[in-house]
């Protein structure tokens, strides 16, 4: 018998933002109608596309009453509400080596609470067959483009001939 890996998706929604209220509100959907403790939220946007603006969101939602900042050159910011929130920002981990260091494998998967994770796609090889969720941000100032999307890898069986 071999294994092979292939991935679902299934896009939630997409949405023109023209405001914070409007991405507080897509991230608040997010997490009071689809996420679980558990759960791993990859988020894609060029440098100011709302990244962090999005995790606000989402911790505004999770009752956490910290102030939200971009762990650009910390990596990390873990944040306690209602559910633990890991903040992870991989924009300055430069190599695999550094990631694995660091200790990514500790946040992408918790057992309890949700890791966010930023400029993911660095690191392509850690993430891309692991269930996630995927937001998907683009344009800046007053317009951006949001997409929410549930990814899953599943493990398909097929019989050897």
């Amino acid at each position: 018998m071999t294994l092979n890996l292939g991935a679902t998706g299934a896009i939630l929604k997409t949405i023109r933002s023209e405001s914070i209220e409007q991405t507080f509100a897509l991230a608040k959907e997010l997490v009071d109608t689809h996420l679980k403790p558990g759960d791993l939220v990859l988020i894609s946007g060029e440098m100011g596309a709302g990244k962090t603006t999005f995790v606000q969101g989402m911790a505004t939602a999770m009752k956490i009453n910290q102030t939200i900042n971009s762990p650009t050159f910390t990596k990390l910011h873990i944040y306690n509400g209602d559910w633990t929130l890991n903040h992870l920002d991989l924009y300055n981990i430069l190599d695999l080596k550094a990631l694995e260091s660091f200790g990514i494998y500790d946040y992408i998967e918790p057992d309890t609470g949700v890791s966010v994770v930023e400029w993911w796609q660095k690191f392509p090889m850690i993430f891309e067959n692991l269930p996630h969720w995927h937001v998907a941000i683009s344009g800046k100032n007053k317009q951006r483009t949001i997409k929410v999307e549930a990814r899953e890898t599943i493990c398909l069986k097929k019989s050897q001939s």
